[in-house]
């Protein structure tokens, strides 16, 4: 998109639609910033008992590292082996997550606490849709496209 501004309205044009992009995907993309990059790489610092600084200072120093690598990333092209893989994850990582919620609502809050059906029924439809989904691409998709790119 970048790109195309560039070559209609000029180079300026171009730059100012890349930061705009870079922006809209940080923004997108922060929870995963947050917590599988920062938080889960800032507790494994944490509990290795070498952290010579305070947690936030790991935390600043790993989602700065991220969301840079993050913004040079985005002026690369992406194979497409790679952005189907972290398509996958993504999908793989929020089933996970609303199963490990599930659990978590049905076996750890008290009564008082526990979320309606309407929640635990869209957790359902996450955890369904998203491991199913996985599972038809590997089974109807995959093979097909191996057989494609190997010519098998």
């Amino acid at each position: 998109m970048a790109t195309v501004a560039q070559g209609v309205l000029g180079p300026t044009a171009g730059w100012l639609m890349l930061l705009v992009i870079m922006v809209t995907l940080y923004d997108a993309q922060f929870p995963f910033y947050d917590t599988y990059i920062g938080r889960t790489t800032c507790d494994a610092i944490a509990v290795t008992g070498r952290a010579r600084r305070s947690y936030r200072f790991y935390y600043f120093l790993v989602v700065t590292i991220a969301v840079v690598a993050g913004l040079y990333l985005v002026t690369v092209a992406q194979p497409f082996v790679l952005w189907i893989g972290v398509a996958i994850s993504a999908l793989v990582y929020r089933s996970i997550g609303a199963w490990q919620i599930l659990l978590l609502n049905n076996r750890r809050l008290p009564e008082g606490f526990k979320v309606s059906r309407l929640n635990t029924w869209l957790l359902w439809i996450t955890v369904v849709t998203g491991f199913g989904g996985v599972g038809l691409w590997a089974v109807f998709v995959l093979p097909g496209e191996i057989a494609k790119r190997f010519g098998t």
